[in-house]
C-alpha cells in the first residue's frame, strides 16, 4: 500500500464558483481570476467516481483557501483480484473544511489516478454557464497539472 500526499495549487484562492458534474466524475472550481478541475477520464476496464463529499462545499466560496492538499491511499483487494485507489482532497476555510473521498478500482492496468490541474485559459464563464468550453479544454490537455 502506498501513500502520497501533496499540496495543490488552488491553495490561497478565494473561489467564487463550485460545480460538481451530476456524473460525480468532474468538478470544477472559479476564482476571479483562475480555474481548477478535478476529473478521471475513463478507459476500458476501470470505474473513477466521486464517493463522498463530507462538510459544505459552500464553506469553501468567499474566503482564501487555508487548506488545498491531495492525499492518496491504494492497495490491491484481499483476493488480489483487482486493484483499488482512494484519493482525497482537504480544502478548508475559516468558514469550514470539505474532504472530497474519489474512489477507482480496476484490474490493476488501468489508471485510477484522479487528475487536478488548472485551466490555462480562464473562461468568462462558470462551468454551469457553459459546460462544454470548460470540457474542451480539459480533452484537449490545456491544463497545468
Amino acid at each position: 500500500m502506498s501513500e502520497e500526499r501533496v499540496d495543490l495549487s488552488m491553495k490561497g484562492a478565494t473561489l467564487e464558483h463550485i460545480y460538481v458534474d451530476e456524473n460525480k466524475d468532474e468538478i470544477y472550481f472559479q476564482s476571479a481570476d483562475k480555474q481548477w478541475a478535478m476529473w478521471h477520464t475513463e478507459e476500458c476496464c476501470e470505474s473513477v467516481v466521486i464517493e463522498d463529499i463530507s462538510g459544505d462545499i459552500n464553506d469553501l466560496l468567499g474566503s482564501p483557501l487555508l487548506v488545498a492538499e491531495k492525499y492518496t491511499k491504494d492497495g490491491w483487494n484481499e483476493d488480489g483480484d483487482y486493484t483499488h485507489t482512494y484519493t482525497f482532497y482537504r480544502l478548508g476555510t475559516a468558514k469550514g473544511f470539505v474532504d472530497i473521498r474519489w474512489y477507482g478500482e480496476s484490474n490493476g492496468y488501468y489508471s485510477e489516478e484522479v487528475d487536478f490541474g488548472e485551466l490555462r485559459e480562464v473562461l468568462e464563464r462558470p462551468y454551469y454557464a457553459a459546460p462544454s468550453l470548460w470540457m474542451d479544454l480539459i480533452k484537449e490537455r490545456r491544463v497545468n497539472e
